[in-house]
């Protein structure tokens, strides 16, 4: 029972927290963001969640709209939408704390394992742990950073030959560099090519083929986490863990 106190408190705090650090760029959404958090705080949970959504609609997004969207998503029951909302929250503030934790208890509500398993190698396991707290942007830049460094010890090391040790250490510690950054790119690319998508309804069955006449492979629920590797006509092919595979309708997930 205080496990829950604390939960319900966590997320009452948790949009006031997004309405504060939100308030300096919400000149797109105004009025309807303080009745969206109005609606919350009577208790209104899924009007609150309309609200916004049809600020999102409008073209506003911030790591402050989705926190509070999954807030307000959550507490109305809405499980599936909840993660989506959190994992939206985290692709534009990935160092969120706060977000981590409701997104952590949303999952602890869950039929399936949440975590898709990573397309990498194990020996790049702890790579794609800390991957997750980095944007693409950062990882862009610190490739280009160590691709720099490195450039600038090989051409050291040739034209200023009183300092050759010193540029040769450049060289080396920056291929280093390269190697990791080069692996967190090609990784986070491949997350690219292959999204992620939550289940959004109470029950989804994956099949074998782009069609509801062919035989089910599969079922999967609410909140559950797969990547589509590919799409045709109204269906998407879809990846759960490392083994499963198959076919849903469009309609049943919601891309992250």
């Amino acid at each position: 029972m205080r496990h829950k106190s604390r939960i319900i408190l966590c997320l009452g705090l948790g949009i006031l927290w997004g309405a504060l650090v939100s308030a300096a760029s919400q000149d797109a959404s105004g009025a309807p963001w303080a009745k969206a958090v109005l609606e919350y705080q009577s208790g209104r949970y899924a009007a609150s969640a309309k609200i916004f959504e049809d600020i999102r609609r409008s073209g506003f997004e911030s790591p402050g709209l989705y926190y509070n969207l999954g807030n307000a998503y959550f507490r109305s029951g809405e499980t599936g939408e909840a993660i989506w909302a959190y994992e939206r929250a985290l692709r534009l503030d990935p160092r969120s704390e706060d977000t981590r934790w409701n997104l952590s208890i949303a999952e602890k509500t869950l039929t399936e394992r949440p975590d898709v398993t990573p397309s990498a190698p194990d020996a790049l396991g702890w790579i794609v742990h800390y991957l997750r707290y980095l944007s693409s942007d950062e990882i862009a830049l610190a490739l280009a950073v160590s691709v720099g460094l490195f450039a600038l010890g090989v051409i050291g090391k040739r034209v200023l030959p009183p300092a050759k040790s010193f540029f040769g250490k450049l060289a080396g510690l920056s291929m280093v560099l390269v190697l990791l950054t080069g692996s967190m790119t090609a990784i986070r690319w491949n997350e690219i090519r292959t999204p992620l998508a939550l289940i959004r309804s109470a029950e989804a069955v994956v099949r074998y083929g782009p069609a509801s006449s062919n035989t089910s492979a599969f079922v999967l629920h609410e909140g559950a986490r797969v990547r589509i590797e590919k799409e045709s006509g109204g269906w998407v092919f879809v990846r759960f863990g490392a083994r499963q595979s198959g076919w849903l309708p469009a309609e049943n997930i919601l891309k992250v």
